[in-house]
């Protein structure tokens, strides 16, 4: 990697593969000085699945 690298983006979903990135990314960041941004990937289907179990009266 070059010096001109200032800012890594890492997107992350919680899954073992995206953790992984994260530790190598973070040490890139680290070594290069960069700022690491790290965004957070949500499945949708999630909270609308999550969303029809309130309404259903489910404890979540």
């Amino acid at each position: 990697m070059s010096d001109w690298v200032k800012t890594i983006v890492l997107a992350v979903d919680g899954s073992p593969n995206s953790l992984r990135a994260a530790e190598v990314a973070l040490d890139i960041a680290r070594e290069r000085k960069a700022r690491l941004i790290a965004l957070a990937v949500v499945d949708t289907r999630v909270i609308d699945d999550f969303r029809r179990m309130l309404e259903e009266g489910h404890k979540v």
